[in-house]
This record gives structure tokens, sequence and C-alpha cells, in this order.
């Protein structure tokens, strides 16, 4: 038993030392004004302005952002979508919640995650045009945030479950082998 759990224990460490993806970029970023990112703890990437819709964003990053660059290992990638106009102001502490058409984060647990504020795409299918440029159209554009658990507390976290989960199970244990004893009785 002490050496299943030493292996899992090894393969925890391992996963959470992993170096993290290379944060996917859907095209040119454009400089930011400095009213332009709300100031969530994480990283402002960039912004980025595209012709592409929700869907096919997401399923970019969720495909670009899914595997280690070490040896191509996959991660478990979580995909959270919030509901844009009452998270935004909360997630991103962001003022300017009414302008985000999606706002979907896709997270490693307990390593780093990505979150990708959309604005462009209405409900009714109406678009939004864009023009960062003189001469170019965008449907949509898009904020990326970057978010990264410091290792120091990834470990900590990680000897933390191992250290409880054994107590936690020794005493789940005891009380249904008490509670089926006064079942017997």
């Amino acid at each position: 038993m002490r050496i299943a759990t030493l292996i899992v224990f090894v393969f925890a460490l391992l996963y959470l030392l992993l170096s993290p993806p290379i944060i996917p970029q859907i095209g040119e970023p454009y400089p930011s004004q400095s009213g332009d990112m709300g100031r969530l703890t994480g990283q402002p990437q960039g912004i980025y302005f595209t012709n592409l819709n929700q869907k096919a964003v997401n399923d970019f990053y969720q495909e670009n952002f899914s595997r280690s660059p070490f040896l191509n290992i996959p991660l478990f990638t979580q995909k959270i979508d919030y509901q844009p106009k009452e998270y935004s102001k909360e997630i991103l502490n962001d003022n300017a919640s009414e302008l985000t058409s999606f706002l979907t984060e896709f997270s490693h647990p307990m390593r780093e995650s990505i979150i990708i504020n959309g604005f462009g795409e209405v409900g009714s299918g109406k678009k939004i045009q864009f023009t960062p440029e003189n001469d170019k159209e965008y449907n949509l554009r898009i904020t990326l945030y970057y978010i990264e658990s410091p290792i120091w507390a990834r470990i900590l976290v990680l000897i933390g479950i191992f250290m409880l989960t054994p107590i936690i199970l020794r005493r789940i244990y005891e009380s249904v082998k008490c509670m089926i004893l006064t079942i017997q009785q």
C-alpha cells in the first residue's frame, strides 16, 4: 500500500512540476490601451481580433492548451463557460462587463488557467465589426488572461492531500464499521 501511495505521489508531483503549455496565440496581438484590460490577478497576454466564431475560438484554445511541451504529454484540461454578464466583473474585476459576449476558462487543475474574454457576437447572431487597422474588419475581439499558481503552493497542497487522505479514510472506515455493528445489534 505504501509503495502504491508513493508511486501516485511521484506521478502527481511530476504533473505539478511539468512546464506549462505555450500560450496559444490566435493571431497577432494588438497593443492594449490602459483601459482595455481588467485588473485580473493573472497576466493579460494580449488582445486579438479574429473572424472566427466563439466555438472555433474555444476549439482552438482547447486543442492548443491541452498538452505539455515536455514530450507532448496530454494534460487534463477543464473547460468552464461562465455567464458573461454575471461573472466578467467578478472574475476579471472589469467594469466593462457589457463588453463581454462570452467568458471561457481552460484550466489545468492545481496548475494554470487561461481565461478568454470575447466580445463581438451578440445573442441574436448579430455581429459587431471592429476595425483595429484601416483596411481590415473583424467580428470578434478576444482578450486573453493567463493565471498560474506558484509551484510552492502546488506542492504544499499536494502534501496536504496526501497527509490528510489516510486520516479521513480511516475515520470513514471507523464510522461505517461502527454503524454496521450498531445495525447488527
